[in-house]
């Protein structure tokens, strides 16, 4: 880590993950908004997210919006693999 820049696991994985995790709906409602872009850098912590809220409908909620916003499928399937190892 160089200095002056933040520990970016510190300083926005955590928070993220942890907003993420309060609420299912809100989250959802909050990646439907972002851009294609925005919502890709999002689900990067999806893998933590998933492990806190153990919740299916998030994990589907990420494949249907990724189709709308015509994401990297590859990528968001990638991710969704991922955290699905959480899921019970």
């Amino acid at each position: 880590m160089y200095l002056g820049y933040p520990n970016i696991e510190e300083s926005y994985w955590k928070p993220l993950t942890e907003e993420f995790s309060k609420n299912i709906d809100d989250t959802i409602l909050f990646l439907e908004n972002l851009s294609a872009e925005e919502f890709m850098y999002a689900i990067e912590v999806l893998d933590e997210v998933i492990q806190k809220t153990k919740s299916h409908k998030l994990i589907q909620a990420v494949r249907k919006i990724g189709k709308e916003k015509k994401c990297d499928m590859d990528n968001v399937e990638s991710r969704i693999e991922d955290a699905k190892c959480w899921l019970d």
